[in-house]
């Protein structure tokens, strides 16, 4: 939530489970690419924006992050073992 409110300016009453990119959130594409960036450096994972904007909704968004950054955890576990 924090990249949204510092990146994306979005007020965070409108940032909900619910809320969706093209509606509640209104992004605009330059915020949506530096939110995509500042997410994949922190977690250290890629994210596909076609499955992103497909999940649309806020609290999809945050469960496919997490999933990705559980594998790239993994990974990076299993290689330092």
């Amino acid at each position: 939530m924090g990249l949204l409110l510092d990146i994306g300016k979005i007020p965070r009453e409108r940032i909900t489970e619910r809320a969706t990119l093209d509606g509640d959130l209104r992004m605009e594409s330059v915020a949506f690419i530096e939110i995509q960036v500042a997410t994949e450096d922190r977690f250290d994972i890629e994210i596909d924006l076609i499955e992103v904007v497909g999940l649309n909704e806020f609290g999809a968004i945050i469960d496919y992050v997490h999933a990705l950054a559980r594998v790239a955890a993994a990974s990076q576990r299993a290689v330092n073992d």
